[in-house]
């Protein structure tokens, strides 16, 4: 067995630790509905975050922020289940996370274009997984993966 000083698990984990710790704090801050801490995790500049069923991806730190809110309205006890995740692993600049996804539709849920979808009072329980890339402890990319047919079916919006 090989014993190594401490200081040099830094050198071989680099910054997947950091970047695993924060994602785990990013998604504690989502659970809090902490939105400043939550904008603390995101480049606010450059965050490209990609959803299912959206055609197109949210840029930019205020939007991505505002559809978060949108969101967290409409599903109030939504939590994404992450204390511990089922599976957490990084690689470099990149982390990647699987883990259930919950949360009941009980108020309207307001579209970008203003539009308003009324609750069905109807819960979700979904596989999710996030892949990130972080540069300089702040996601840039984002790519969020749940079965959004399933999601759309047990919300009744489907």
């Amino acid at each position: 067995m090989i014993n190594l000083p401490i200081r040099w698990l830094g050198i071989f984990l680099g910054s997947w630790c950091t970047n695993s710790d924060a994602e785990g704090k990013l998604d504690d801050a989502w659970n809090a509905r902490d939105w400043d801490r939550f904008d603390a995790y995101h480049d606010s500049n450059a965050v490209v975050v990609y959803w299912p069923g959206q055609n197109d991806p949210t840029r930019g730190g205020h939007d991505h922020r505002a559809e978060a809110i949108r969101f967290c309205n409409a599903f109030p006890d939504n939590r994404v289940h992450n204390q511990p995740y089922d599976i957490l692993f990084g690689d470099g600049d990149f982390t990647c996370f699987v883990t259930r996804f919950t949360g009941t539709f009980t108020a309207p849920l307001e579209l970008p274009d203003g539009t308003r979808i009324q609750p069905t009072g109807k819960s979700f329980d979904v596989l999710y997984s996030t892949t990130a890339k972080w540069e300089n402890g702040k996601i840039v990319e984002e790519y969020h993966f749940y079965d959004n047919g399933t999601f759309l079916k047990q919300t009744g919006l489907a």
